[in-house]
């Protein structure tokens, strides 16, 4: 579920930051008609030196709206790259848990003694057998993956923060 959250966090500011592009452009064909408008507003009276600041502000804007969207982006290829890190560790991590789950497992035992004996005996001998120092290589390796992340990407709220410190 935090996998989730960080992923729609992500997109949310992606899509928010597109939108916001996307209203700022101008209309479709509006390039070609740009020196038809130029000319009826110094008919009009309008100085030259002021479309020219229009200009240059439409475009400074524009300009502003696409580096945040930039930043977006990038945000979200960091959220993405650190979600697949954690997926990554809980994979190891549940692998883990099944080695140590089925190497520590007791059979169920029968009333009778001797019974209990032989389950004790097989179990002593299959233990003997199960390789107890690659587990604890594995685990080793499972908790190498998670010493390189920080405790959160730049940019994700306090609230996913805490949730990713918590796990």
């Amino acid at each position: 579920t935090t996998a989730r959250k960080l992923g729609e966090f992500a997109e949310a500011r992606a899509r928010k930051w597109t939108r916001r592009c996307s209203a700022a452009r101008a209309p479709a064909g509006s390039a070609g008609r740009a020196p038809a408008q130029a000319a009826e507003a110094v008919r009009q009276g309008w100085p030259t030196r002021y479309m020219r600041l229009e200009h240059h502000n439409r475009w400074k804007v524009f300009a502003s709206q696409l580096a945040k969207l930039e930043n977006a982006l990038a945000l979200r290829n960091k959220i993405r790259r650190h979600l697949s890190k954690l997926k990554a560790f809980y994979k190891a991590y549940d692998y883990r848990m099944d080695d140590v789950r089925r190497t520590s497992a007791k059979p169920k035992t029968s009333i009778l003694e001797v019974e209990q004996i032989n389950h004790q005996q097989k179990d002593f001998a299959h233990m003997k057998r199960r390789p107890w120092s690659l587990i604890v290589q594995k685990r080793a390796d499972c908790n190498k993956s998670a010493r390189g992340w920080s405790g959160r990407p730049p940019g994700v709220n306090s609230v996913l923060r805490r949730t990713i410190e918590k796990m």
